[in-house]
Parts: C-alpha cells; sequence; structure tokens
C-alpha cells in the first residue's frame, strides 16, 4: 500500500522531467521571458488548526495553537507565447504545533500558577511527521514588462499520506505536594490515505540579465476533504477524565520564496554570450 502511493507521488515528477525536456524545443515567448524553468523554493505557512471536539468527562478544553508548517519544493514553469504559465510543483513540509489546555489547579499550569497548560510544539513534533504535496497549476499574465511580471495562478493536486509514523504525541505532567499528576496526553496525525488539494498564489517573477528568475508567492492551499485525525484524554488517571478528539482539513496560507533556472529560447546559448562579450562575430546557420 505504501509503495503504490509513493507511485502517485513519483509518477508525477517523472511527468513533470519528460515534460520539461520536451517543452524546450518549443517556440520561445516574447521579450526576457524563457520558455522554460526549473526552480526551488522554501516557505513559510500559517494553517488552520484542527478542530478540538469534547466527547466525554467534564467539558475540559484543550486546543491545537499556532499551527505552522515550513517546505521545500522543486518545481517546472512554462511561459507559453500568448504569456500564460503552467507547470507542476512537489512540496515537502514539516509541521509544527502548540498545545494549550484548561487545568482544574492553577498548580497545574504551566507556567505554574496558571489556569492554563501550554505545550510549544517545535520539541514536541516528531519529525516522521511531514507530508508530501504534488501540484499542477496554470496562470494568467496580470503585469508584465521586460523584467518583472505578476502572475495569479490556480493548482490542484494531491497530498498522499504514506508515512507509518503519522502521529505526534504531546503529554504535559506537573508536580504536586502529593507527586507528578498526568495533566493531559494526546495525539494528532492522519490516515493514511491520498488527499485531494485545491490551492491558489500570486506569484511575483524578477528576470536578471542571467534570464534566470527570482520569485516571490503570496500562496494558499486547502484539502477537499478532512484531513487531521486524533484525540486526547486530560485527568485519564483520576475519576474525573476528560476526553476528546481532533478534526478538520488541511488549510494554509503564507509565503514562498525562489529562483529559478531557465533555458530555451530567448535565452542563447553560454558559447554566443562568450562570442558576443569579446566582439567576435557569432556563426549563424
Amino acid at each position: 500500500m505504501s509503495a503504490i502511493r509513493m507511485t502517485s507521488c513519483g509518477t508525477l515528477t517523472t511527468f513533470l522531467v519528460a515534460w520539461s525536456f520536451e517543452a524546450a524545443a518549443q517556440e520561445p515567448v516574447r521579450e526576457a521571458w524563457t520558455n522554460n524553468a526549473f526552480g526551488i523554493s522554501v516557505g513559510r505557512f500559517w494553517s488552520l488548526p484542527p478542530r478540538s471536539t469534547h466527547t466525554s468527562g467534564p467539558p475540559r478544553e484543550l486546543r491545537i495553537v499556532g499551527l505552522t508548517q515550513w517546505n521545500v519544493g522543486l518545481s517546472y514553469e512554462r511561459h507559453t507565447r500568448e504569456r500564460w504559465s503552467y507547470g507542476a510543483l512537489v512540496d515537502v513540509t514539516q509541521p509544527f504545533f502548540g498545545i494549550e489546555a484548561q487545568v482544574d489547579d492553577p498548580a497545574h499550569g504551566n507556567p505554574p500558577g496558571s489556569t492554563t497548560a501550554r505545550v510549544k510544539g517545535k520539541t514536541r513534533l516528531l519529525p516522521e511527521f511531514y507530508y508530501w504535496e504534488c501540484m499542477a497549476f496554470a496562470g494568467i499574465p496580470v503585469h508584465v514588462r521586460e523584467r518583472w511580471r505578476l502572475d495569479a495562478a490556480v493548482e490542484a493536486g494531491i497530498n498522499p499520506r504514506w508515512n507509518t509514523s503519522i502521529t505526534t504525541l504531546f503529554g504535559h505532567t506537573a508536580s504536586t505536594d502529593t507527586g507528578t499528576i498526568g495533566v493531559f496526553v494526546g495525539g494528532l496525525g492522519a490516515d493514511l490515505d491520498i488527499y485531494p488539494m485545491v490551492g491558489f498564489r500570486f506569484n511575483a517573477s524578477y528576470s536578471p540579465p542571467s534570464l534566470d528568475r527570482l520569485m516571490i508567492a503570496l500562496e494558499g492551499r486547502a484539502s477537499v476533504t478532512p484531513f487531521w485525525d486524533g484525540g486526547y484524554n486530560m485527568y485519564g488517571f483520576t475519576s474525573n477524565r476528560s476526553e476528546g478528539t481532533f478534526s478538520g482539513h488541511l488549510a494554509y496560507i503564507g509565503f514562498r520564496m525562489g529562483y529559478a533556472f531557465t533555458w530555451g529560447p530567448p535565452r542563447k546559448p553560454k558559447w554566443m554570450r562568450r562570442q558576443e562579450a569579446a566582439g567576435r562575430p557569432v556563426p549563424t546557420p
């Protein structure tokens, strides 16, 4: 089952590479925007946290807070003669989160004396809980100049969950006069499945004299079906045990920055640029 889900993203990546070589032979776009670009990018995103639902016991509140994520992406983009663009993007993403829980006694709080126990999640997140996103996109030009352009794009793809270690465990204990008490324990993860994703992007690009590209984008995505799964219990070793679940869609917005290497017309081959720089004539067919 794991191999099947890995093939989903791998097939798209293979198609992406083959597509780029085929596209290199197509007609050039106007001005300084080359036909093809292979890019690498880093993104920082802020996510809608999973919803916590109390299911049994006294109605205590425990919730996920500060859900953020970093991702690294590889992409291929093609510009057409009509200045439209299309391509594909493969991301690897690592999320981070924190916990806030309502406690019965200020002695159980974090920091001590607080009615809330807070666990900041960067040290609580399992490194194994990452996910892939394989997206295709199509963009329309909003504003195009010789060196600058702004595009609006829509995205569609999949988030194939194939990790075996999919749940991040968390907990909090408090030291009291009578000993140590377990305040809460829980886990957050996602089921093994293939999740459809949709998204949007506003992308600003700059083409320096090398005709490569510098890029910054505002981007947002969401899963079509519910993504998050998990549960928790509070004061589990007492008679006043509370339980609850986590659920919700994966949804986030943030920024992406990157650099793209370009090829194809109107970019000139390196040997031709050297000939011109040296003032020597360039052979013509």
